[in-house]
């Protein structure tokens, strides 16, 4: 904290050598954030961190990664190479970072991230802490692959859908709502109108069509 506070740059050389010392991840992990507190962090830095044997470190240039993606979106590719990374916080992690890397194949590894690991709530709601863009290919996605059998996705449906009910247009609720209510009998049309309902709850009604009020 005091060499952020003081900003002293004549210590840049020995806090880049001190993220490199790997008999102390304690100290690799405090110079790079004392790097990144004092605007020295480099990407060929976050890029060694991000292989680090230390699934700690890892984990933690995954989120300096994302405060440098707008940067350096290069870096998204070093992200994406750690989709089979087997420790449990660096997969959150990632999964919470590719939220925000809008490429076909980010969404990729985070739909497979969050479809390996959908009985871990916490993988849900990182799933679910990406930006609304991505709520709706989500919601898709977890449809799709469905199984009755398997209560995590009824539970994911829910969420999903009450984040629609309560963030989404009147045409996109209106829309569900009506896929919710058609003949078909799918088991996610129960959590999907549970989800909307709880959404709606904060939403003006009255900006709603009949339709769509009948619906819920």
């Amino acid at each position: 904290r005091m060499l952020v506070d003081r900003s002293d740059l004549q210590t840049i050389p020995m806090l880049v050598e001190l993220s490199k010392n790997l008999d102390s991840p304690v100290g690799r992990l405090h110079a790079l954030w004392t790097l990144e507190g004092m605007r020295q962090l480099s990407s060929s830095e976050i890029r060694r961190a991000l292989i680090d044997p230390e699934p700690g470190i890892r984990e933690n240039a995954i989120k300096l990664a994302e405060l440098h993606l707008d940067k350096d979106p290069s870096l998204a590719g070093d992200l994406l190479a750690l989709a089979s990374d087997n420790h449990p916080k660096v997969k959150f992690q990632l999964l919470c970072a590719l939220g925000f890397v809008q490429t076909p194949e980010a969404d990729k590894i985070r739909q497979d991230l969050l479809f390996a690991n959908i009985d871990d709530p916490w993988m849900q709601i990182a799933a679910l802490s990406a930006p609304e863009s991505h709520k709706t290919g989500l919601l898709e996605a977890v449809l799709a692959r469905f199984k009755d059998e398997e209560p995590a996705y009824g539970s994911l449906v829910e969420r999903l859908s009450a984040m629609t009910g309560s963030n989404q247009d009147v045409a996109t609720i209106q829309r569900l709502v009506t896929r919710a209510t058609s003949p078909s009998k799918e088991g996610w049309q129960g959590p999907m109108l549970r989800g909307l309902a709880q959404g709606l709850r904060g939403k003006d009604v009255n900006e709603l069509p009949l339709g769509a009020l009948r619906g819920t």
